[in-house]
């Protein structure tokens, strides 16, 4: 151990040459050093330094602690913009194990203390508030909100440049093209093929913009980076069928210098036999997945083994091993199962690491109040709601109302558990951000109620949503979750001219709503009952219309 602080450069150099593995090492002596020397400043740095090492090498919960560690001595040390990065770092970690409401909270806390700095312009904001930016967008992204997600990344990335610094730069980059990849995968989903290619080719374009920075006799070059953008350049060709493209990211992978890590190697083995199993090559991927599967369990990462075995099980069913397969899937659930319960001793060892769970309540009470994002779902909360009924009582335009609620909510989780009941409030939130338009408001009420605000929307329009909602609930899969869960809403519609304000409006939405649990669940109702108005059949669903 040295005591004169150079570990610490050593440390920074490892990091900047894309080195996650040796930085990881010299920066936990480093730490120790500076300790040792009372050298507080360092021992922050270097903290922060293994906090993001630990996230390039998927040690996720050891990182959390000298994340934590070195959001303290930065704040403790007045250095408002080193706290911020650090505090963004710490969201990203906490996302990685699952712990998605204290990700947002983390996150949105960044943003909030970034803001400040960058209207200041005080020393370091260009870089915090990037950081802040790009984690916020990355949580926004894990949530399905796409849109929100591109744009905080394109500022990210944009602050990011006019920092100078080419290895953010890279990595939003990757972010970014993450995002519009995702967006390419919805697109497919719902048979859009030319928005799917276009979102893909995109994808592509902006990951190559990364390699060319990070790759070998790139501007800056870093392996782990480069690895990265590989693998998910792989992935996105596989996904539009350039299967030969595909193959040549991974052959270059393959060739890049240092230790990958479990982290890296774990994605190029999931790409490669993904590829395997679209090159009709199944036999060929069993021992590539089988690798995926032995490094999962010598890593002790319940997440990469839930992946694995749903990787093997696919491949099997490809090689027309049935009973496999389902064995193999099976399994895959009875990990997603323990992995539900791993996320929730996290919770628990969270609060009592760095929070006195009476403190962590209140924080997260009054942030859910100051801010307009529902932790669990990604939505906008009642807040929000509020706000943007306020607007509409002086706005000239049409708009309306739904109220969605989930049918039979607290017989799912009497029966499967809360944990099993909040993933299901995730997945609905996802799938409602992906159906409204742009204009368009998805809320939270709280529990399993939720509120379309739908601007400009005439009555057929406003239907229409309704009905995309429902089928986009009937087409989910829910035997990801469960292979017993079957989930269905019940919505009440209402528009502006049938009552005097918003709120009158909304009420009446809510009214309608339970008019459709009355009549059954499972189906639409958008006129008052006993009105005189006709029942048709919507999507296979009954929808209540008003005659012309």
């Amino acid at each position: 151990m040295r005591d004169d602080g150079s570990d610490l450069a050593d440390c920074t150099a490892a990091a900047k040459a894309g080195d996650p593995v040796t930085a990881l090492a010299i920066g936990l002596a480093a730490r120790r050093s500076a300790e040792a020397r009372g050298d507080h400043g360092s021992a922050a740095e270097a903290a922060l330094a293994v906090a993001w090492a630990c996230f390039q090498v998927g040690e996720v919960e050891m990182g959390l602690g000298h994340g934590e560690e070195a959001r303290r001595l930065f704040g403790t040390l007045g250095l408002a913009a080193r706290e911020v990065v650090a505090q963004a770092v710490v969201a990203w970690l906490l996302l990685e194990t699952g712990l998605t409401e204290a990700a947002i909270e983390a996150a949105l806390a960044a943003v909030g203390a970034a803001e400040p700095l960058g209207a200041a312009e005080a020393p370091g904001a260009l870089e915090a508030e990037s950081w802040a930016a790009n984690v916020l967008a990355v949580v926004f992204w894990s949530c399905k909100q796409i849109d929100r997600a591109d744009t905080l990344s394109l500022r990210a990335l944009a602050l990011a440049r006019r920092h100078g610094n080419p290895q953010l730069v890279a990595w939003w980059l990757i972010n970014l093209a993450g995002i519009r990849s995702e967006a390419g995968y919805r697109h497919a989903g719902l048979g859009e093929e030319a928005e799917a290619r276009a979102a893909l080719d995109d994808a592509l374009a902006i990951n190559g913009e990364a390699l060319a920075i990070t790759a070998p006799g790139g501007a800056h070059p870093a392996p782990w980076c480069a690895r990265l953008a590989l693998c998910n350049a792989a992935e996105y060709e596989v996904a539009r069928g350039g299967l030969d493209a595909a193959e040549a990211h991974l052959a270059r992978w393959e060739e890049l210098p240092l230790e990958p890590g479990v982290r890296a190697l774990a994605h190029f083995l999931y790409t490669r036999s993904g590829l395997l199993v679209r090159q009709g090559r199944g036999a060929e991927a069993l021992p590539v997945c089988d690798r995926a599967l032995a490094l999962a369990r010598e890593s002790r990462n319940t997440d990469s083994r839930a992946h694995a075995l749903r990787i093997m099980s696919e491949i099997q069913e490809s090689l027309g091993r049935f009973d496999l397969a389902l064995a193999l899937f099976k399994q895959f659930h009875d990990t997603q199962a323990t992995l539900a319960a791993e996320q929730v001793q996290r919770r628990v060892r969270l609060a009592e690491l760095h929070y006195e769970v009476d403190r962590l309540k209140l924080r997260a009470d009054e942030l859910t109040q100051t801010s307009r994002i529902d932790a669990l779902t990604g939505l906008g909360n009642r807040r929000l709601l509020d706000e943007t009924l306020d607007r509409l009582r002086h706005a000239a335009q049409p708009f309306q109302v739904a109220v969605l609620d989930l049918d039979h909510f607290k017989s799912i989780n009497d029966r499967f558990s809360h944990a099993l009941g909040d993933e299901v409030l995730r997945r609905v939130g996802a799938l409602l951000g992906a159906a409204v338009r742009g204009g368009d408001v998805a809320a939270r009420m709280g529990g399993e109620e939720f509120v379309l605000v739908l601007p400009g929307t005439e009555d057929d329009e406003a239907l229409a949503v309704c009905r995309r909602v429902q089928a986009m609930l009937s087409a989910l899969d829910w035997r990801e979750v469960h292979p017993a869960l079957r989930v269905t809403a019940s919505i009440g519609l209402a528009s502006r001219d049938e009552a005097i304000d918003p709120v009158g409006v909304m009420a009446l939405a809510d009214e309608r709503l339970y008019a459709a649990k009355r009549a059954g669940r499972d189906r639409i109702v958008a006129v008052a009952e006993g009105d005189g108005h006709r029942r048709v059949r919507a999507g296979g669903r009954q929808a209540a219309e008003a005659l012309n």
